[in-house]
């Protein structure tokens, strides 16, 4: 089982209900954070072979289930298909 972006998006009413917003508030958050996102990418992080298991729209989605529903970073990693570990050292939360 793993949560993302993709399975979610086109279920709007699974959509608000998960995450406290809709798909509108949603991708805008996501458009603010991209060119961040890039920039922490190209300058502080990236490392030849070594990348994100996850794209950008299922970490603000991890991001935001954690904060709404206060869950361990265990069942967040369960859920996104993570090691504890990785949930805990995202630049996010």
């Amino acid at each position: 089982m793993s949560l993302t972006y993709k399975k979610i998006v086109n279920k709007p009413e699974m959509f608000t209900r998960l995450l406290g917003i809709n798909r509108l508030h949603f991708d805008q958050i996501v458009e603010v954070l991209t060119p961040v996102w890039c920039n922490y990418l190209s300058n502080s992080y990236y490392r030849p072979g070594r990348a994100y298991k996850q794209d950008l729209g299922t970490m603000v989605i991890l991001l935001l289930i954690y904060y709404r529903s206060y869950i361990t970073q265990e069942f967040v990693g369960y859920l996104f298909d993570l090691d504890k570990s990785n949930v805990c050292h995202s630049p996010m939360i």
